[in-house]
């Protein structure tokens, strides 16, 4: 029988530091369940950030051995279990199964805390592709120490959640072990429609590409750029912190501008005529499609963009398999421009990837009365 909770319970989040972070899609994510359980338990959250390392290269390394990563050391392990002892917690939440080796020791020294963890991809199969696109030993080594803390986070989470049905397969096939819900990415908009509308860049039309340069981004846009950019009629702008620094990378790249980093993105989302995601290896969710929603954009994806988004058949969502089909669609919106603003894309957002759509789904799975 699954345990039950009240809003009073004793929780502790276990989450990255995210002070001095560049904030992208995962941290966004971070942002929103942090700002969710607070509301969830409002007198009683305790947070824990394991901050970045302070330590050598070598104790890095043996630490990563056994699936301590991303500020994770002996002590910081030791404190976590010290506070759980301490404030009587009843509920651990981890966000992120890099953070899996917490859930090892939990039950081994505090058997009675449920354990309950949020996988935002399934981080060795993420790595795994990473991998096979820059072949070194560093990479390799990444990919097991994230599968040593993965194994640990399935196996010893009560409650285990992915964003999508695909990455609950995915552990099944790796671990022997699916993830016990699926809820599909949420991000935050604190600001109305009216207030997002404000901001415009005056500039020619243009296609939109949001995302840092990680391999499947930086493998999306050469491929856009061999296979599409040539013979598109709209110039596609790229922004994303740190891309700038790849142009040079790309010989021939007309109709593409890399913008890099930017002070806000709500102008680059409002002014442009589509967004566009051709992605084609991964995990998760990517935050870019649900970012496009909120701004009540039209989208131009491949299937692997889409992953885990429940959409509708709708004039404003072009889902291409090949070149010709990126370059069919963005003819589409080159001939017969969408809205500006979309509100029924807007609504897709609202009903399944918005803040409000988000508590819903996670009071349901904290199973809380």
């Amino acid at each position: 029988m699954k345990k039950k909770f009240s809003r009073s319970t004793n929780i502790l989040l276990v989450t990255k530091d995210l002070s001095d972070c560049f904030i992208g899609g995962r941290e966004r994510l971070s942002q929103t369940y942090r700002s969710l359980l607070h509301k969830l338990f409002p007198e009683s959250l305790l947070i824990f950030c394991p901050y970045p390392y302070s330590v050598n290269a070598f104790a890095r390394y043996i630490y990563s051995i056994v699936g301590m990563l991303d500020g994770l050391t002996p002590s910081r392990i030791f404190s976590i279990i010290t506070l759980v002892k301490k404030n009587n917690i009843e509920l651990v939440f981890i966000d992120g199964s890099n953070y899996g080796l917490i859930a090892l020791v939990l039950r081994l020294y505090c058997p009675n805390v449920h354990i309950t963890s949020l996988f935002h991809n399934v981080e060795s199969r993420f790595f795994w592709g990473s991998f096979l696109r820059k072949k070194t030993l560093k990479a390799l080594g990444i990919i097991l120490s994230n599968y040593i803390a993965e194994f640990f986070c399935i196996w010893c989470s009560h409650t285990s959640i992915t964003l999508t049905s695909h990455d609950q397969k995915k552990l099944k096939f790796l671990y022997q072990k699916e993830s016990s819900e699926v809820v599909p990415l949420v991000i935050d908009d604190s600001r109305s429609v009216e207030e997002v509308n404000k901001e415009i860049i005056p500039i020619e039309p243009y296609l939109l590409f949001v995302g840092g340069p990680f391999y499947a981004n930086i493998q999306g846009v050469e491929w856009y750029i061999k296979n599409v950019s040539e013979k598109a009629p709209l110039s596609l702008y790229i922004v994303g912190n740190g891309f700038e620094l790849y142009s040079g990378l790309f010989a021939n790249h007309k109709n593409v501008k890399f913008v890099g980093s930017v002070r806000s993105l709500s102008p680059w989302y409002n002014s442009a005529s589509a967004v566009i995601a051709p992605i084609f290896d991964g995990s998760g969710m990517k935050t870019k499609v649900a970012e496009a929603l909120q701004y009540g954009k039209a989208i131009i994806g491949t299937k692997e963009a889409f992953t885990g988004y429940t959409l509708p058949d709708h004039k404003g969502i072009f889902e291409c398999i090949s070149g010709s089909d990126f370059i069919q669609a963005i003819n589409t919106i080159h001939d017969y421009p969408p809205p500006r603003f979309d509100i029924s894309l807007r609504s897709i957002y609202e009903a399944y990837y918005s803040y409000e759509a988000g508590y819903k789904k996670l009071y349901s799975v904290l199973n809380l009365e």
